[in-house]
């Protein structure tokens, strides 16, 4: 594994280098606790349905993770006031974005004030090495990776932009591989796969409506 100290982005707090989805949609990671959050969730009556998840969860939340929002959905505005309301609230501390796209990543980094994206970042799938590591150092925004397999994990570990990785329920901690062993396959990959065309004038991707 890296040496190299993991901190959540922007804030400068040291980050459990796991993070662990749980059933009930709520995350563990280290001495932090968040909740899974989807579009929906962001409505006017949000605020009311977090505040009764929490409730019944029985712990207060450092931070949230928004998944299915387009990157177009973060330039009209308002998912941000709303989590930004959250926060006021005092509901949360932080707001993650997730997103499966590369390119939907290295837009929300650059672009939004969030504190942290969770992205895709696969044997098969490095594709975020091109820009979005550079787009999240840029905007002191952490990167998470989303490990559905301990294979996936292992070389979230052994990569040093990416702070985290959160394992889906079911996945065990793997042992990270070698620094060495990430770089190979990075060579391999990038061998073989073009860096994506990069975004137009700083519009996001085209992606949903």
């Amino acid at each position: 594994m890296s040496n190299v100290a993991k901190v959540f982005g922007r804030t400068k707090k040291p980050v459990a280098p796991v993070w662990r989805e749980q059933a009930d949609g709520s995350i563990v990671a280290g001495d932090w606790t968040g909740l899974i959050l989807h579009p929906d969730d962001l409505d006017r009556h949000g605020g009311e349905r977090v505040r009764e998840r929490r409730a019944m969860l029985g712990w207060p939340f450092e931070f949230v993770v928004v998944r299915d929002l387009l990157a177009n959905d973060l330039k009209v505005g308002w998912p941000l006031h709303r989590l930004q309301r959250f926060r006021d609230e005092g509901l949360c501390k932080w707001f993650v974005i997730e997103t499966h796209d590369s390119l939907e990543a290295e837009w929300i980094a650059a672009n939004a004030p969030v504190h942290g994206v969770i992205l895709t970042y696969t044997r098969d799938d490095l594709s975020a090495r091109y820009r979005v590591f550079d787009a999240a150092a840029n905007g002191g925004v952490a990167l998470i990776g989303h490990a559905d397999s301990s294979a996936a994990a292992a070389l979230h570990l052994a990569t040093p932009q990416i702070a985290a990785t959160l394992l889906s329920p079911g996945v065990n901690e793997p042992k990270p591989l070698s620094v060495q062993q990430a770089e190979a396959l990075w060579t391999s990959y990038a061998a073989n796969n073009p860096e994506p065309a990069k975004l137009r004038g700083g519009h996001p991707p085209d992606f949903g409506t």
